[in-house]
C-alpha cells in the first residue's frame, strides 16, 4: 500500500504491512477501540487548523469516522 499523509502515513509503519493502529486495536477490547476511533475523530475536528492545515485535520477526522463505520457499522 502506498503512503500518504492522511490514510497511510509512513511514520506510523512499525513492520511491513503493520501500522501503529493495528497494534492499538489488538491491545484493546472492542469497546475500547471503538472509543479510541470516536475520540480521535472528535479530536481532529475540535483542533482543525490549530495543528496544521484545517483540511488535513478534517480529512484525518473523516478517516477515523470512516474506519469506525467500517468496523462497527456506526
Amino acid at each position: 500500500m502506498s503512503h500518504n499523509e492522511i490514510t497511510n502515513p509512513a511514520h506510523y509503519d512499525l513492520f511491513p504491512g503493520q501500522q501503529a493502529i493495528d497494534v492499538i486495536k489488538a491491545a484493546m477490547t472492542s469497546e475500547e477501540y471503538r472509543g479510541y476511533l470516536k475520540g480521535n475523530c472528535l479530536k481532529y475536528r475540535l483542533r482543525a487548523g490549530e495543528k496544521g492545515p484545517a483540511d488535513k485535520c478534517l480529512a484525518k477526522a473523516n478517516w477515523y469516522r470512516d474506519r469506525l463505520f467500517q468496523e462497527f457499522g456506526e
